[in-house]
Protein backbone atom coordinates (compact mmCIF):
# COMPACT_ATOMS: atom_id res chain seq x y z
CA UNK A 1 0.00 0.00 0.00
CA UNK A 2 2.68 2.21 1.19
CA UNK A 3 5.11 1.72 -2.31
CA UNK A 4 1.83 2.52 -4.44
CA UNK A 5 1.05 5.34 -3.28
CA UNK A 6 4.49 6.72 -3.06
CA UNK A 7 4.48 5.47 -6.94
CA UNK A 8 0.97 7.44 -7.26
CA UNK A 9 2.41 10.56 -6.13
CA UNK A 10 5.63 10.15 -8.09
CA UNK A 11 3.87 9.45 -11.41
CA UNK A 12 0.49 10.87 -10.94
CA UNK A 13 -1.31 11.63 -14.56
CA UNK A 14 -0.46 15.42 -14.87
CA UNK A 15 -2.04 18.04 -17.27
CA UNK A 16 0.33 20.36 -19.18
CA UNK A 17 0.19 23.12 -16.73
CA UNK A 18 1.46 20.88 -14.11
CA UNK A 19 4.13 19.46 -16.22
CA UNK A 20 5.42 22.48 -16.29
CA UNK A 21 5.23 23.57 -12.74
CA UNK A 22 6.58 20.35 -11.71
CA UNK A 23 9.77 20.99 -14.17
CA UNK A 24 10.17 24.28 -12.86
CA UNK A 25 10.35 22.83 -9.09
CA UNK A 26 12.81 20.32 -10.34
CA UNK A 27 14.95 22.60 -11.96
CA UNK A 28 14.42 25.11 -8.82
CA UNK A 29 15.69 22.12 -6.46
CA UNK A 30 18.49 21.03 -9.14
CA UNK A 31 17.16 17.47 -9.52
CA UNK A 32 18.21 16.01 -12.73
CA UNK A 33 15.99 13.09 -14.70
CA UNK A 34 18.28 10.60 -13.33
CA UNK A 35 17.99 11.55 -9.82
CA UNK A 36 14.61 11.45 -10.00
CA UNK A 37 14.58 8.15 -12.01
CA UNK A 38 16.88 6.89 -9.07
CA UNK A 39 13.96 7.84 -6.15
CA UNK A 40 11.51 5.95 -8.36
CA UNK A 41 13.55 2.94 -8.40
CA UNK A 42 14.33 3.11 -4.71
CA UNK A 43 10.74 3.41 -3.77
CA UNK A 44 9.94 0.21 -6.01
CA UNK A 45 12.37 -1.79 -4.16
CA UNK A 46 11.54 -0.70 -0.47
CA UNK A 47 10.44 -3.75 1.52
CA UNK A 48 8.32 -4.30 4.53
CA UNK A 49 11.41 -4.39 6.93
CA UNK A 50 12.82 -1.22 5.40
CA UNK A 51 9.47 0.33 6.50
CA UNK A 52 9.53 -1.14 10.16
CA UNK A 53 13.14 0.45 10.42
CA UNK A 54 11.54 3.79 10.42
CA UNK A 55 8.89 3.54 13.06
CA UNK A 56 10.81 3.96 15.88
CA UNK A 57 12.45 7.43 14.24
CA UNK A 58 8.81 8.33 12.82
CA UNK A 59 7.25 7.58 16.49
CA UNK A 60 9.57 9.19 18.26
CA UNK A 61 9.30 12.76 15.98
CA UNK A 62 5.63 12.45 16.21
CA UNK A 63 5.76 12.43 20.06
CA UNK A 64 8.01 15.72 20.06
CA UNK A 65 4.78 17.67 18.65
CA UNK A 66 7.52 19.04 15.86
CA UNK A 67 5.78 21.50 13.54
CA UNK A 68 8.12 22.40 10.26
CA UNK A 69 7.16 25.61 8.34
CA UNK A 70 8.83 26.60 4.67
CA UNK A 71 8.51 30.18 4.04
CA UNK A 72 9.53 33.28 2.99
CA UNK A 73 12.84 33.86 5.28
CA UNK A 74 11.85 37.68 6.21
CA UNK A 75 8.37 36.51 7.56
CA UNK A 76 9.64 33.89 9.16
CA UNK A 77 12.22 36.07 11.29
CA UNK A 78 9.48 38.45 11.55
CA UNK A 79 7.66 36.01 13.38
CA UNK A 80 10.80 34.10 14.97
CA UNK A 81 8.59 34.19 18.30
CA UNK A 82 6.16 31.86 17.33
CA UNK A 83 9.01 28.89 16.81
CA UNK A 84 11.40 27.10 19.16
CA UNK A 85 14.01 27.93 16.17
CA UNK A 86 14.55 28.45 12.85
CA UNK A 87 16.79 26.06 10.39
CA UNK A 88 18.19 27.32 7.31
CA UNK A 89 17.16 25.00 4.48
CA UNK A 90 18.56 26.05 1.23
CA UNK A 91 22.23 28.18 1.48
Amino acid sequence: KYIIGAIGGLDSPLTPPMKGEVATAYHIAGLSREEIQQRRNEVLVTGKQDINRCADMVRDAMSQNYICVIGSEGKLRENEDLFSGLVPVFE
